[in-house]
């Protein structure tokens, strides 16, 4: 028998002194206690609740659970507890009632437990709405599709790439106690970075559990095809200065897919160097511009390096000051051998040592000592 019929007939039989309090009526707050208050339960698992009386009944036979499923359980004079072995409903509503003296008056309050009947999803699915590689730039649409959950409105659709969160979700002015399926589109403008990432969702019920139920999607790897970009640790807009003679190194090493193609461009007329990423010249002489252009299927990237080629002055230098010294050297040579051939004889002339450096060759020293 129902509480709503039970009051039914007391109201009948007692008027005057038997009143009906609505569900969840003030005045029977503190005369029945659920616990616990809120039940969230999976379908078709077990449940049970405990209805608790802070006064005495006034008929203990009053005191009971209603429901469409299950039974009442008898724990002591102020305790009634319903059970179900498995929950196969999606709208259970089990009201606990009881009949109390208030104000001297024979009063019935019903209580009704606050339930919710969960379904994880039975599947969930990403689908990508392109195939094949997308395009740096261009907008795509992923769809998370989730079938036969419940309760809807308490979804929550997260989508990831890799292990950052890029969205939530939520449905859309659905709801309804009873499993149901739906879609959610995430929509991504393709970037580079993104290239060999991984997208992927996830489904959770936000419910009060302590193990809330969540549901993964498998992942999908992105390929994405973007345009060159050089990459390299030199400033193009200051010069590169090397010495002459030196071997020239220049790299304009790029990121792209597909794979780039490589031409250089280097001054004096010499040419093009074609798909090489480090440009190697030895013995550089030319002073100029030297260009490199990296293309692919999607577009073009370009730098250019204003090479100086320095000439090294060091060496130069060496080889005169050591043709100095050497002429010093050969000058003060002759000028002992003057000395001391003028030594031997008793005198000599400076103006002879000057000519005998024009000379010298010519000179025959006779045996004693004289120079013809």
């Amino acid at each position: 028998m129902s509480a709503s019929n039970l009051c039914g007939i007391f109201v009948l039989l007692s008027f005057s002194v038997f009143q009906c309090f609505a569900l969840n009526d003030p005045a029977c707050a503190d005369l029945l206690q659920i616990s616990p208050s809120r039940l969230v339960v999976r379908y078709e698992d077990p449940a049970s609740a405990l209805c608790t009386i802070t006064q005495d009944a006034v008929d203990p036979d009053l005191f009971s659970w209603e429901a469409s499923t299950g039974h009442t359980l008898i724990s002591g004079p102020r305790n009634r507890t319903w059970k179900v072995d498995k929950v196969d409903q999606w709208d259970m509503a089990p009201q606990c009632y009881s009949n109390f003296l208030v104000k001297n008056e024979d009063v019935q309050c019903n209580t009704q437990l606050k339930m919710t009947v969960y379904q994880p999803p039975d599947s969930i699915q990403l689908l990508a709405e392109m195939e094949g590689d997308m395009v740096e730039g261009r907008e795509y649409t992923f769809n998370c599709s989730i079938e036969k959950v419940a309760p809807i409105q308490d979804l929550k659709v997260r989508f990831y790439r890799g292990d950052t969160l890029l969205d939530t979700q939520v449905p859309n002015e659905t709801t309804g106690l009873k499993p149901q399926s739906a879609a959610f589109p995430l929509t991504v403008t393709a970037r580079e970075e993104d290239d060999g990432s991984e997208v992927w969702c996830e489904a959770s019920l936000d419910l009060d559990l302590e193990d809330r139920p969540v549901k993964k999607s498998a992942r999908v790897r992105t390929s994405v095809l973007y345009r060159p970009r050089i990459q390299t640790h030199l400033d193009s807009k200051q010069p590169v200065s090397i010495t002459e003679g030196d071997t020239l190194e220049l790299n304009c090493t790029a990121r792209a897919k597909p794979a780039p193609s490589y031409s250089w461009t280097i001054p004096q007329g010499l040419g093009h160097t074609l798909n090489t990423s480090v440009l190697i010249l030895p013995h550089v002489k030319h002073t100029g511009n030297y260009t490199c252009t990296v293309q692919n299927s999607q577009g073009t990237d370009a730098i250019t390096y204003l090479v100086e080629v320095k000439v090294d002055w060091l060496p130069i230098i060496a080889a005169l000051v050591g043709a100095v010294i050497l002429v010093v050297i050969v000058i003060g040579c002759l000028i002992f051998k003057a000395h001391y051939n003028q030594t031997r004889t008793g005198g000599y002339d400076l103006r002879n040592i000057f000519q005998s450096l024009k000379g010298a060759s010519n000179h025959v020293a006779l045996s004693n000592g004289s120079l013809l």
